[in-house]
């Protein structure tokens, strides 16, 4: 009887999970086209890029560059560099340099990976270099 009930709990716990996963989801995908706010939609954009990445690359592509094309037209509109934008370019570096190693190529992973690298080292933002150079370290062992 005990077991049953954890059973339960268990599958009760799992659904609430899911159905809070794909509502993220699907406020992602909103965000990514009809916020108004810029740095919400790039935000968006790029965790649907991490999103796709593992599953279509192609579409994981059109995003990043959507996140790429965002950031060039907020900093034209803005006169100082924001570290946001900043920071999510760095970020979408990182996800090009998952997909180049996806697609067997390391080298260009290596490059995506040293960009995002440095900037977050400019920014002297240690918790994401120090993803980054674990990145860089599972690229290099590849080779």
């Amino acid at each position: 009887m005990k077991n049953k009930f954890i059973y339960i709990i268990f599958f009760i716990t799992c659904l609430a999970f899911i159905t809070i996963a794909q509502t993220t989801f699907n406020e992602f995908k909103k965000n990514a086209t009809n916020h108004n706010n810029d740095t919400i939609r790039i935000n968006a954009l790029n965790n649907l890029a991490v999103y796709y990445s593992q599953s279509n690359i192609k579409l994981a592509l059109v995003y990043i560059d959507s996140v790429l094309l965002e950031i060039k037209i907020a900093q034209i509109h803005n006169e100082k560099v924001d570290v946001f934008y900043i920071k999510q370019k760095a970020k979408a570096f990182n996800t090009l340099a998952h997909i180049e190693l996806q697609k067997g190529n390391v080298k260009k992973a290596i490059e995506y990976c040293l960009q995002a690298i440095n900037v977050f080292e400019k920014l002297k933002d240690f918790i994401n270099m120090s993803k980054l150079y674990n990145t860089l370290a599972l690229n290099l062992k590849s080779v």
